[in-house]
C-alpha cells in the first residue's frame, strides 16, 4: 500500500496545484472584469500605460474618441497629448517624451487640458497622473470633464468684469487695464490715449421718454463704440451716462480721430421714439510724462469734457497742459 501511495502521490499533488491554479485564474480574471467594470462606470476618461505607450483603457476614453480599443488609438497617436488642442490657458506641449513629467511639475490649477471629441466638440479636461512601479514604472492617466464648471467660471468672470446693462468692461476691469498700460509706458514709454465722455442731456432723455428708452440709448452707444473701435481699446461704462475709453499705444492725434469718429456715428444713430439726435461731449488727453499718474489723466479728461459742455456740447476739447 505505502509503495501504491508513493506512486500515485505525485499525481494528486499535480492535481491539486492545477486545481489551485485554475482557482487563482479564475479569481484573477474576477477581480480583472470587476476593476474594469469600476473604470468602466467612471465619468473620467482613464488609461494605463507604461514607458512603451498606452496599454489599457476604460470605456469613457474609447467612446470619447469614437474606437474600439485602445490598440486602435495607438494606431493613429503617439501620444495622447497628440490630441491636447493648443489655446491659451490650457496645457499643450510638441515634446511627446516629457509632458507627462511636465504636467506633474505644474500646479493644480494649470493642469488643465483642451480636447476634441468624435462630434468635433471641443471639452475641458482636469488632467491626473499617478504612476506607480510593477517591474517597470507604469502611469493612470485619468481626464474629468470640466468644461460645465469652465463655463461657469467663464461667465463669473464676465460678470465680474463687465457692465450688465451695455456689456461694455466696467470701472473696475478699466483700471485693471490702465494699470497695465501705465506699466508698459514706464517700461517702453509707449503713449497711450484716454477719451471721456458722456451723452448730452440725458436726463431729459430719461425724464421724456422713460428709463427704458435710455436703456435702449446707453445700448446702442455701446454697440456703435465696439463696432469702431480696435480690439486693443478697452471700452468702458465709466458709471451712468459716462463712457471711458483706453487707447494703447495712440498718439494724441489718432487719439482726437478716434473721438471725433465715435462723436459722428453716435450722432448719426437713429431712435425710433426719439425724435432729435443724441450728441456726446468729449474730453481727451494722453499719458506721457507730464500725465504720469491714472488718477492726473482722468482728472484731466473729466476737465476737458465739461468744457466741452460749457462751450456748447456735441463736440471734443483737447485738455491744455499748464
Amino acid at each position: 500500500m505505502d509503495t501504491i501511495y508513493i506512486a500515485i502521490e505525485p499525481n494528486l499533488l499535480k492535481n491539486q496545484l492545477i486545481d489551485i491554479n485554475k482557482k487563482l485564474e479564475s479569481k484573477v480574471e474576477e477581480k480583472t472584469l470587476e476593476l474594469k467594470s469600476i473604470l468602466d462606470s467612471q465619468e473620467s476618461l482613464i488609461v494605463v500605460g507604461d514607458e512603451n505607450g498606452l496599454y489599457n483603457a476604460n470605456q469613457p476614453f474609447l467612446n470619447f474618441f469614437n474606437i474600439k480599443s485602445i490598440e486602435e488609438f495607438n494606431k493613429n497617436n503617439l501620444s495622447i497629448q497628440d490630441n491636447f488642442i493648443k489655446r491659451k490657458k490650457y496645457f499643450h506641449t510638441s515634446n511627446p517624451e516629457t509632458w507627462i513629467e511636465q504636467i506633474e511639475n505644474l500646479k493644480e490649477i494649470d493642469r488643465i487640458v483642451l480636447m476634441e471629441n468624435q462630434y468635433k466638440q471641443e471639452r475641458v479636461f482636469k488632467i491626473n497622473i499617478k504612476t506607480f512601479i510593477y517591474d517597470t514604472e507604469h502611469f493612470v492617466i485619468s481626464l474629468t470633464d470640466i468644461t460645465t464648471l469652465q463655463l461657469h467660471a467663464n461667465m463669473l468672470e464676465y460678470q465680474a468684469t463687465h457692465d450688465n446693462l451695455t456689456q461694455l468692461y466696467n470701472r473696475q476691469k478699466l483700471n485693471e487695464e490702465f494699470d497695465k498700460e501705465i506699466f508698459r509706458y514706464k517700461r517702453y514709454k509707449r503713449q497711450f490715449g484716454l477719451i471721456m465722455f458722456d451723452i448730452d442731456d440725458f436726463k431729459s432723455i430719461n425724464d421724456t421718454y422713460g428709463h427704458d428708452i435710455g436703456d435702449i440709448v446707453l445700448q446702442e452707444i455701446s454697440n456703435v463704440l465696439l463696432q469702431i473701435t480696435r480690439k486693443t481699446d478697452v471700452v468702458s461704462r465709466w458709471g451712468g451716462e459716462e463712457f471711458m475709453i483706453l487707447l494703447p499705444e495712440t498718439s494724441l492725434e489718432n487719439t482726437v480721430i478716434t473721438a471725433d469718429l465715435i462723436r459722428k456715428k453716435i450722432k448719426d444713430i437713429k431712435f425710433d421714439k426719439i425724435k432729435r439726435p443724441i450728441t456726446i461731449s468729449l474730453g481727451v488727453d494722453i499719458f506721457d510724462d507730464i500725465n504720469n499718474t491714472k488718477d492726473n489723466i482722468i482728472k484731466n479728461v473729466d476737465l476737458a469734457l465739461y468744457k466741452a459742455k460749457r462751450n456748447g456740447k456735441n463736440r471734443i476739447e483737447i485738455y491744455e497742459k499748464e
